[in-house]
């Protein structure tokens, strides 16, 4: 069985479990923990929400939002592979979608095998089609 929990106004107390899941992330995109130390930690909670799933106490998984701006955006979306199809990302998408309406996704050319049908099962539509990535985006929530 498994937890998810908005993980924005505890910071200090998840910061652990967000470092530990965060080295997987660090390895596919340049600066990333440089950008979330500058740019998502500061717009906590407001601009930004950290969602986690935990299993028996451990994080699995983890979503990124930029929440409350035009552009909004599922900014990171990663669950260990050891806990794929297991309803994780299902379940951690159905909440992400909570606080976003109309947002976008950006998943590298090389991830999308592992995407698309939890995108398409959402509704999100491909918008763009690139050599290192694939730009996608739920419309029509608002009404």
């Amino acid at each position: 069985m498994y937890s998810i929990c908005d993980m924005s106004e505890k910071l200090k107390l998840y910061r652990p479990d967000i470092d530990s899941i965060f080295t997987y992330v660090l390895g596919q995109y340049p600066n990333a923990y440089n950008w979330f130390l500058n740019r998502v930690i500061p717009e906590l909670p407001i601009k930004r929400k950290i969602l986690g799933c935990f299993v028996k106490g451990k994080i699995v998984a983890i979503a990124i939002l930029k929440i409350n701006d035009p552009d909004e955006k599922i900014c990171t979306f990663y669950v260990r592979s050891k806990y794929r199809r297991r309803g994780i990302g299902t379940a951690l998408m159905t909440e992400c979608l909570k606080y976003l309406t109309n947002p976008y996704i950006v998943v590298k050319t090389s991830g999308i095998f592992f995407f698309r049908r939890l995108l398409e099962k959402f509704g999100f539509e491909l918008v763009y089609k690139g050599n290192l990535a694939y730009r996608y985006r739920l419309f029509d929530r608002s009404s």
